[in-house]
């Protein structure tokens, strides 16, 4: 993804879902989804992902598989960086 408009689009959907996926745009046939960590200020200080090949599974199957797990380990962890 190149293009501004489209960045901030996706900026403004991760922030309104929770989490973001980057599908192969790091790495061709790497999918990621990642959820922020909260510091003990309530800003984000960093990011939890989990990352797959994207021939093992959709991006869809990949936010319902990890996402779960990412979402309890910010709940356990969030306040404490």
């Amino acid at each position: 993804m190149t293009d501004v408009e489209a960045i901030l689009r996706e900026i403004v959907k991760a922030r309104s879902q929770g989490y973001a996926v980057v599908d192969q745009e790091y790495e061709m046939g790497l999918r990621s989804v990642a959820v922020p960590m909260y510091g003990i200020t309530g800003k984000i200080k960093g990011v939890i992902a989990l990352t797959s090949r994207a021939r093992q599974m959709s991006a869809e199957v990949a936010v319902t598989t990890h996402l779960p797990a990412l979402l309890e380990t910010q709940s356990l962890v969030r306040g404490l960086i």
